[in-house]
């Protein structure tokens, strides 16, 4: 970490420092309610039990076929964003990122500090999306009702891509310093797969609010749709 240049490591401490303290400041003044700590452990058990899943898929995938597959966590982060207030949807994806990291650390797959800050960056975009939707009036479940509450989702939904991978990219440019920008961007299938996480964001985030008990099902299509999408990272 402390071999990194100074500018990336302003920026990368900077945005956990930032989201630390969005994340208290969200939760001490918050109000909460039952419905909302229901979702919050629906949404949390889901992603885990995703999450297992996934990694024994993955194992068997780089066995076989010696690949790793896109990351697919804006799919639950988003989700929370869409259904929780902002400081239980940021909470939400320090427990869940917290676990993948700890994953990354522990099979030596990655690198900590680097998993920690890709993590932070979606707990920013989190925060961040979690108040635009609140300015549109698309809180509490309201995704759909009405065209305002509609296009909040559709801006926030940019929003997250926006913050997220902009973030990352300007770390890996303060870091590697490529000679071209497009170095530090997805690649377009990888684009492609971001965007279509986020819309299925949306689509698992109206089963959570409309039809809890059936909302689990997302694993189906996930799993399956994870094995089948062999994205070289």
């Amino acid at each position: 970490l402390w071999k990194t240049p100074r500018s990336a490591l302003a920026l990368i401490l900077s945005v956990e420092a930032l989201g630390v303290t969005w994340l208290t400041v969200e939760n001490v003044f918050e109000r909460v309610d039952f419905a909302d700590f229901g979702r919050f452990m629906l949404l949390l058990f889901v992603a885990l039990l995703y999450a297992e899943g996934a990694r024994r898929v993955e194992y068997l995938r780089r066995y076989i076929a010696d690949v790793t597959f896109a990351n697919v966590s804006s799919l639950w982060t988003m989700t929370a964003a869409l259904v929780l207030p902002a400081g239980l949807a940021a909470a939400f994806a320090v427990l869940f990122l917290g676990c993948s990291t700890v994953r990354v650390v522990r099979s030596r797959t990655g690198t900590p500090f680097r998993a920690i800050y890709v993590a932070s960056t979606d707990v920013l975009a989190t925060l961040v999306v979690a108040n635009v939707l609140g300015f549109f009036g698309a809180t509490d479940g309201n995704l759909a009702n009405g065209p305002l509450p509609a296009l909040g989702v559709l801006v926030g939904m940019l929003t997250y891509y926006v913050v997220q991978q902009s973030l990352v990219a300007s770390a890996i440019y303060l870091t590697t310093r490529p000679v071209a920008l497009r170095d530090t961007v997805l690649s377009r299938s990888e684009q492609v797969i971001e965007l279509a996480t986020l819309t299925m964001a949306v689509l698992f985030s109206i089963a959570v609010v409309h039809a809890p008990y059936l909302s689990p099902l997302v694993l189906i299509l996930v799993l399956v749709l994870r094995r089948s999408a062999l994205v070289q990272e």
